[in-house]
């Protein structure tokens, strides 16, 4: 509450302050110091400076109410507190990296190709730690002891990993495969290798994921010696892929319905599947994946191409795959498919097929899941009644250097952002549903070309030709490299699974995400990577690895889940429990209590934290204060249609 000198009853004005008069000490015998004289009034010089500071205060929060920069309308940075842990950080080694990867059944090759070819000098994350180990456990008795026999029950062990996004959890399964097939290639004299028929199956749920994990099983072939392929759908010719099928193929990356389509067209034959890979599969469940996934799943564990009456008594057959899960979160939808007890089983009238998973499959979760990370600096911005265009424009402009990737929920919001962005002359591109899949691998790859064209300098700023296989007008492409590379990419949720672009530093959320979930997955599109404790200082500037920056922008309907989840990240809590509805934080209510508080406790916060951090809104917007608490006045502007 703003305090005011009161002087006979009434509070002094600025009309009292323009006709200040020094008098005497004389004037009045009771007061040993100087006075100050004022239309009739006497108060002491430190009266005086509070009254003037008062009316400056008052001005400039009227100011700064009016002023629509995101510099007067954030609240302070926030992030997880340093002792968080984190998953994407290798623990302190007490022997050589090489050593730590082949403490884990790697062998020499594998682990000096992690070490100095994919930049994991400081040893493996803890997520890899865990998995690697659990993975190749799980199938040495399948190395050991194969069989053709159907009739036994495999003891092959299914493993599932859920680790944060960022974490290595594609290393994390790879390097198991890769070290399990070439071990099984040096035990066998006799081994052959067929054409059409893979030993190792990844699903990726969208064609630009599985092109990204393809790109690091190619890094590895040409080293350690195995054949690679990938299949996805979205335009590319079935009958291109087939010839690439046409060969001896150690692991082939693909989408579930790509594959589908060349099992029953007898281009591929999957009875040779050692390792079957489901990964994100939070994003597979969400995005309908289920019966795709059970088509491919069912004959190979159980040799059952349709849905089960009776799932409870279903064993895998012998020869059957290892199958491997990972996922970023843990959702209702992946407890439920990993047969949590917690969770009460609900039936799913879409879903004919639904997936059934061996029974004895272990879950291995991360500690720093559903957590962010303490690298990720995070600011929120209040919209009000502010133009949000024009907010984004200040966010988006007020950044120098690196990749900034703007979400948004909806198509729609897609385009305005991009319009808005244009006229201001920034220069971006889309990344959404609508757009074709061949222009969204365009945009993606010129996007992930930007972030490599700011690293290098000028006497080595060239890329190789490989780089522009991809893009379909290559003549277009040199005349927009002519110019600088969009380092904006505008996009929807589509680009907030799995992809991995190292580059970029800043995030921006033009609308705010409308579960926890979502949030977590957009936050982890930046602070990706580690800078290694070999790097020189030059080298870690020119990196920009493992710190970024989230700009949300909060309207008036959001303010609920941006302050718990402000509050949980601040605390070190996962923010996957968290709510968008206030009647959860009241007494009585799923969250009244615990984790967050209250709901009065959320509205507070956000009210005061207006007030608590106008020091530091006044600093970045050049006033002498910042805005006071807007809770009196309405805010939040007019109201998007949700998708």
């Amino acid at each position: 509450m703003r305090r005011f000198l009161l002087c006979k009853g009434r509070p002094i004005s600025s009309a009292f302050v323009s006709n200040v008069i020094t008098t005497p000490s004389t004037i009045s015998s009771s007061c040993n110091k100087e006075q100050y004289y004022s239309n009739g009034f006497l108060f002491s010089k430190s009266q005086l400076y509070s009254t003037i500071d008062e009316e400056t205060t008052a001005t400039s929060i009227m100011k700064a109410k009016e002023d629509g920069s995101s510099a007067a309308r954030s609240r302070a940075p926030f992030k997880a507190p340093q002792s968080s842990f984190d998953d994407s950080i290798p623990e302190a080694l007490s022997s050589s990296p090489d050593l730590a990867w082949s403490r884990m059944g790697l062998s020499t090759d594998i682990a000096q190709f992690a070490t100095n070819q994919m930049g994991f000098q400081d040893g493996p994350t803890p997520v890899q730690r865990m998995a690697i180990p659990a993975i190749l456990g799980g199938c040495a008795k399948g190395l050991i002891t194969p069989t053709n026999d159907k009739s036994s029950v495999s003891k092959i062990q299914s493993i599932a990993f859920a680790a944060a996004t960022g974490s290595g959890k594609t290393l994390a399964y790879v390097l198991p495969i890769i070290q399990s097939l070439k071990s099984q290639e040096e035990f066998y004299v006799s081994h052959e290798r067929q054409s059409k028929r893979p030993k190792a199956i990844i699903l990726a749920p969208t064609r630009e994921l599985a092109t990204q994990i393809a790109s690091v099983v190619k890094q590895f072939s040409h080293t350690i010696k195995f054949s690679s392929e990938h299949i996805v759908g979205g335009g590319e010719d079935m009958g291109k892929q087939r010839k690439k099928l046409n060969r001896p193929i150690d692991i082939l990356v693909a989408t579930p319905g790509r594959l589908l389509k060349h099992w029953k067209k007898g281009n591929v034959y999957l009875k040779n599947i050692q390792f079957l890979v489901i990964d994100e599969v939070d994003t597979m469940l969400a995005q309908g994946f289920q019966e795709d996934i059970a088509s491919i799943l069912h004959p190979l564990l159980y040799q059952h191409p349709g849905p089960f009456p009776n799932a409870n008594d279903i064993q895998p057959i012998a020869g059957a795959p290892q199958v491997i899960v990972t996922s970023a979160t843990m959702t209702n939808s992946v407890k439920q498919l990993l047969q949590d007890t917690s969770i009460k089983s609900k039936q799913t009238k879409s879903t004919t097929n639904p997936i059934v998973l061996p029974k004895n499959m272990r879950v291995l979760t991360a500690p720093g899941l559903h957590k962010a990370v303490p690298r990720l600096k995070q600011v929120f911005i209040d919209v009000g009644n502010v133009d949000k265009l024009s907010l984004l424009v200040d966010v988006v402009g007020s950044k120098r250097g690196g990749l900034t990737l703007v979400f948004c929920n909806t198509v729609s919001s897609c385009r305005a952002a991009q319009h808005a962005l244009a006229e201001s002359g920034i220069d971006s591109m889309c990344y959404h549903g609508e757009l074709n899949s061949s222009l969204r691998a365009d945009n993606l790859k010129m996007f992930r070309l930007a972030g490599k064209e700011e690293q290098h300098t000028e006497e080595d700023d060239e890329f190789e030709d490989d780089d522009l296989d991809d893009v379909v007008d290559t003549a277009s492409f040199h005349n927009q490299r002519k110019k600088q590379l969009p380092r904006v990419l505008v996009c929807t949720d589509i680009a907030a699974r799995g992809l991995d672009v190292p580059e970029v530093d800043h995030v921006v959320m033009f609308d705010f995400p409308l579960n926890p979930i979502d949030y977590l997955h957009r936050a982890g599109r930046t602070a990706r990577g580690v800078i290694a404790a070999t790097d020189t200082p030059q080298t870690k500037n020119k990196k920009k690895a493992g710190y970024g920056l989230v700009s949300a922008l909060v309207a008036k309907r959001d303010r609920v889940l941006a302050m718990a989840i402000e509050s949980a990240v601040q605390k070190g809590e996962p923010l996957d429990g968290l709510s968008s509805r206030k009647t959860d934080y009241l007494p009585g209510g799923k969250l009244g209590g615990t984790r967050t508080g209250n709901n009065n406790d959320i509205t507070a916060s956000f009210k005061k934290g207006r007030n608590d951090n106008a020091s530091y809104r006044g600093r970045r917007s050049n006033t002498d204060s910042g805005r006071s608490s807007s809770g009196e006045r309405r805010s939040g502007g007019r109201r998007q249609r949700r998708p």
